[in-house]
């Protein structure tokens, strides 16, 4: 990975890194002394990262930190890459609104989950309460851990979904300390980025559409999305890249960045 940040911006509560070759951008919570707790230029740092601006680029637009808090949850649900989330240490609260708002969530053994907002007389606005029934999630179960505020570990998350996806691994998703869940992420990350952002950011938008419409609406899209998307050359370099060369072997193909 190198250093470089996005497009020359600095985030206070960001570090980021992004890989030129393969589009993967690696960002990560750096607000250690306040347990990466959500603050106004924590939510306008991330709606920076999601548009490609700094956080003083979006100061502006508005001072309500609900309504900022709510964008940047647009902003992560909008993205065109496919977005990983990796959790660990105690992911209360916000930790879960943004994570909702992810494509594929994978923890720590020793991660704390909590939608903790009832706790604190609240309930939870920036997204969990929308998202979380979307995740194929048991309603009864999102109800109790959302009317109770109660404490729960990774085992039980991967039991009813809220994690999954280990890459292949026999981790489903769970995995033993921060490194190896990250290496487990990059690893899904690579496979992703080695597929044409065509076809993932197509896939991503259909699987979307389909999980909030009919059977029906849903192939409908599809036909009139790949009425366009087959025309990309994506296809053709993805063909060429399953034969063989000379010497028995195959050629990683080579997309262009959207």
């Amino acid at each position: 990975m190198s250093s470089n940040s996005n497009k020359g911006y600095q985030y206070e509560h960001f570090a980021v890194t992004v890989d030129s070759e393969s589009y993967i951008a690696h960002v990560e919570l750096n607000r250690p002394d306040k347990l990466n707790a959500i603050n106004e230029l924590f939510t306008s740092d991330l709606q920076g990262l999601s548009t490609g601006t700094s956080s003083s680029h979006n100061a502006e637009q508005t001072s309500d930190a609900a309504r900022k808090a709510t964008g940047l949850m647009r902003h992560v649900k909008s993205l065109q890459g496919s977005v990983i989330a990796v959790l660990h240490g105690y992911s209360f609260g916000g930790a879960i609104d943004i994570s909702c708002a992810c494509d594929i969530r994978l923890c720590t053994s020793d991660v704390k989950f909590s939608v903790k907002e009832t706790a604190i007389g609240l309930a939870a606005d920036v997204g969990t309460l929308s998202r979380l029934p979307k995740l194929g999630i048991s309603m009864s179960w999102v109800k109790e851990v959302c009317y109770t505020s109660r404490v729960f570990g990774a085992e039980e998350a991967e039991s009813v979904g809220f994690i999954g996806g280990g890459g292949g691994s026999d981790s489903n998703g769970v995995f033993r300390d921060k490194n190896e869940a990250m290496e487990g992420a990059m690893k899904i990350a690579s496979a992703i980025a080695g597929n044409s952002p065509v076809a993932v950011q197509g896939t991503k938008r259909l699987i979307d559409w389909s999980r909030d419409h009919s059977v029906d609406d849903g192939l409908a899209l599809t036909a009139v999305w790949n009425s366009a998307m087959v025309q990309t050359d994506d296809i053709g370099k993805a063909a060429m890249a399953n034969l063989k060369d000379a010497a028995g072997k195959r050629q990683a193909p080579k997309f262009s960045k959207l």
